[in-house]
């Protein structure tokens, strides 16, 4: 069992830089397979210019003002990894994962209060992703150890609409994630 800190960039505008936490569950089949589990979730704010409306449908009192938003972004994600074993005190696993996500949005006027025109996905983004993590033992012996990882994760949004509707959440959109934590080894 494992908790990690996550520091990630990403393409999308909402999520320009997001940092979270999660938590992971590495199971080893063999000695050469790594099957993980985990959870994360990320947080970010962004201000820039933007628009509200006093009402959405129909549009009515529509104006650019600055907008606040603040955005999380959570998923289960399982992957399967070959390990490679550096040394006694070193595990190395590579692999490929899949990826169920929810996101939460949002967003107001600074000036008017009015929330912000953003359309959001209607959940269950799926994910794919590329893993490289490390697990190092720096004492023998001893139940607790550090972890490392890099993500390449990508995540398909289905947040489209036409326009006039800001939708920041169509399509595919590339996050780079690092995490960083301890990790606590039964057996």
């Amino acid at each position: 069992m494992a908790a990690f800190g996550v520091l990630t960039s990403s393409t999308n505008v909402e999520f320009p830089s997001p940092r979270g936490w999660g938590v992971s569950v590495l199971k080893a089949l063999h000695s050469d397979w790594l099957l993980r589990l985990s959870y994360a979730r990320t947080y970010d704010s962004v201000v820039k210019p933007g628009t509200v409306c006093v009402v959405y449908s129909p549009r009515i009192g529509c104006h650019t003002e600055i907008v606040s938003t603040k955005d999380s972004f959570s998923g289960l994600r399982f992957g399967a990894m070959r390990a490679v074993h550096l040394k006694s005190y070193a595990r190395v696993g590579l692999g490929v994962g899949i990826s169920f996500n929810s996101i939460r949005d949002f967003g107001r006027g600074e000036t008017s209060g009015q929330v912000a025109d953003l359309e959001l996905p209607l959940g269950g983004e799926i994910g794919y992703l590329a893993m490289l993590h490390i697990r190092i033992s720096p004492v023998p012996h001893f139940p607790l150890v550090l972890t490392a990882g890099l993500q390449q994760h990508w995540v398909h949004f289905d947040g489209c609409s036409d326009p006039p509707i800001y939708a920041p959440f169509c399509g595919v959109d590339a996050f780079t994630e690092t995490e960083v934590g301890i990790a606590y080894v039964i057996g």
